[in-house]
């Protein structure tokens, strides 16, 4: 069986196993739809916000911050040397899309009642 023949049925096999919401965005991909690199809003809803409680990670980061609130914890700060224009408008719009994209960016932890809150 030819190297060809047998990447078709792999592939044929890793279709079937999708699920139906998996293989919709399959096909809308190969029709030309949603493909990388397109400005497209996400498929991933932002969730209702509720009263959800803390994961232990988040719990713990709020106790320490909690300790001592000028030591922010498990924050990455990196510097950048920019050589000529920069395009502000357009760091200002990536930026954007970032924290759009990534819920994490846009998370904070409100004391409600004492206690914390996403």
């Amino acid at each position: 069986m030819s190297s060809e023949v047998q990447n078709r049925e792999s592939t044929r096999e890793r279709i079937s196993r999708l699920t139906p919401a998996q293989r919709a965005m399959l096909e809308k991909r190969l029709r030309g739809e949603g493909r990388p690199g397109q400005s497209q809003k996400s498929d991933i809803q932002r969730r209702p916000t509720l009263d959800y409680p803390l994961t232990a990670e988040q719990e713990h980061i709020w106790l320490l911050q909690q300790v001592d609130p000028t030591v922010y914890y498990f924050n990455h700060t990196h510097a950048y040397l920019l050589k000529g224009e920069l395009n502000v408008a357009a760091l200002e719009r990536a930026i954007n899309e970032m924290v759009r994209r990534h819920e994490n960016l846009r998370t904070s932890l409100p004391e409600v009642g004492g206690k914390p809150r996403p």
